[in-house]
C-alpha cells in the first residue's frame, strides 16, 4: 500500500478497524516438551558474558527431568510457527495493518499468580502449552493529533502498541487442559509491541546515526547485585536460534540500517527480559530462596543495539516492596 495513501484514513476509523483485525484471531495453542537441551543451550550462551554467580553451569547433558524450568526460560520454548511470519520474520497476528509495519518490544509483565516462581508448574521433561492471545480492545496509539477522532488524520508518526497475552502451564492429560491453562496458568505474560510506520523509498534513514549515551540514575542505597555485560552479535544470534526469533532487526544488519533506519543491530526485548530474571535469579539465590518473585513490570525505553554496554542493577526500595530497576 502506498504510504501517503494508507495516511488518507482517519484516525478512528483506522483504531476501529485495528480493534477488528485483532480481534478475528483466535488464541493459539503452542505446544511444546520442556527439552533439557533448550535450557542447556540457553545456559551455554549466556555463560560467556555472565559470571557463574549470575550464570550457573549446568550438568553436561543440561538439568536433570522434574527440575524446575529456570526462571526466563520460558522465552526459549513455545515458538510461533515459521509458517504464520511474514516477510521480516514477525508474526502476522500481531501486527496492525497499515503502514504500521516497523516492530519492536516495548515492554511487558511476568507473573505467577499460582504460587510463585519457586513452583511454578512448569518441569524440564514435561509436555506443555502456551495459550497466546490478542485483546484488539488494549490497542493505544499514541502520538495522534489532538482534535475530533473522526477529523483527525493519521501522519505516520503515531505509534501502535499492541498486548499480546501469554498463559504457559503444565499439560496434564486431561479433557480440559487448555481451559485450566487459560484460567490458572503457572506463568502469565504480557508482551507489549510498539508499531511504527514504514520508512518510505525516499525517506532518509533517520536513526542512522547512534544516539547520544544518556546514563539514567535511580535514587536510593547501593544495589545489593549489579553485573556488566556486552551483548555481541553472536549471543542476538544464538538468542534468536533458540527462541525461533526470526525478526531480521536482529540478524540482518544491512536490512536493519537500509530497511528500517537503525545504526545496528538491535538486542531483542526477550533477551533482555531474560538478563534481567538472571539477575533476579542469582539474588534469589544469594538469600537461599527466601524470596520469591510474584510480578514483574518493565518497560525498554530506547532501542539497545549490538556491542552497546549494559550494567543491571538490584535493590532492595526503603518500603516494603521489593523492585529491580535494570
Amino acid at each position: 500500500m502506498h504510504h501517503t495513501a494508507a495516511l488518507r484514513q482517519s484516525f478512528a476509523s483506522y483504531l476501529r478497524s485495528v480493534k477488528t483485525l485483532l480481534a478475528s484471531h483466535p488464541p493459539k495453542h503452542l505446544y511444546d516438551h520442556l527439552s533439557p537441551t533448550q535450557t542447556r543451550l540457553l545456559g551455554q550462551s549466556l555463560q560467556p558474558h555472565l559470571t557463574p554467580q549470575i550464570q550457573p553451569i549446568y550438568l553436561p547433558n543440561g538439568p536433570l527431568p522434574g527440575t524446575p524450568l529456570p526462571l526466563g526460560h520460558h522465552l526459549v520454548y513455545f515458538p510461533t510457527p515459521p509458517l504464520t511470519l511474514m516477510s521480516d520474520g514477525t508474526d502476522a497476528d500481531h501486527a496492525p495493518g497499515g503502514v504500521y509495519t516497523r516492530r519492536m518490544w516495548a515492554g511487558g509483565s511476568l507473573s505467577f499468580p499460582a504460587t510463585g516462581q519457586n513452583v511454578s508448574g512448569l518441569e524440564i521433561g514435561r509436555d506443555a502449552v502456551c495459550v497466546e492471545s490478542v485483546d484488539g480492545d488494549e490497542v493505544q496509539v499514541k502520538g495522534v493529533a489532538v482534535g475530533d477522532g473522526e477529523e483527525v488524520r493519521l501522519t505516520g508518526k503515531e505509534k501502535v502498541f499492541v498486548n499480546v497475552r501469554r498463559r504457559y502451564g503444565p499439560l496434564l492429560g486431561i479433557p480440559d487442559d487448555i481451559d485450566r491453562v487459560r484460567k490458572s496458568p503457572s506463568i502469565e505474560e504480557i508482551r507489549t509491541l510498539v508499531f511504527m510506520a514504514e520508512n518510505p523509498p525516499s525517506a532518509p534513514n533517520v536513526l542512522q546515526q547512534p544516539e547520544e549515551r544518556r546514563v539514567v540514575k535511580i535514587p536510593g542505597p547501593p544495589p545489593t547485585l549489579a553485573f556488566e555485560l556486552i551483548p555481541d552479535a553472536r549471543l542476538l544470534f544464538h538468542f534468536s536460534a533458540l527462541s525461533f526469533n526470526a525478526h531480521s532487526i536482529h540478524l540482518d544488519r544491512r536490512y536493519a540500517q537500509d530497511v528500517e533506519g537503525y545504526p545496528d543491530l538491535l538486542v531483542q526485548g526477550p533477551l533482555l527480559l531474560c538478563l534481567m530474571l538472571k539477575g533476579i535469579e542469582a539474588r534469589i539465590r544469594e538469600v537461599g530462596g527466601m524470596l520469591e518473585l510474584r510480578k514483574l513490570e518493565y518497560r525498554n525505553l530506547r532501542p539497545l543495539f549490538v556491542g552497546a554496554r549494559i550494567r543491571e542493577s538490584i535493590l532492595k526500595q526503603p518500603t516494603k516492596r521489593r523492585d529491580v530497576h535494570p
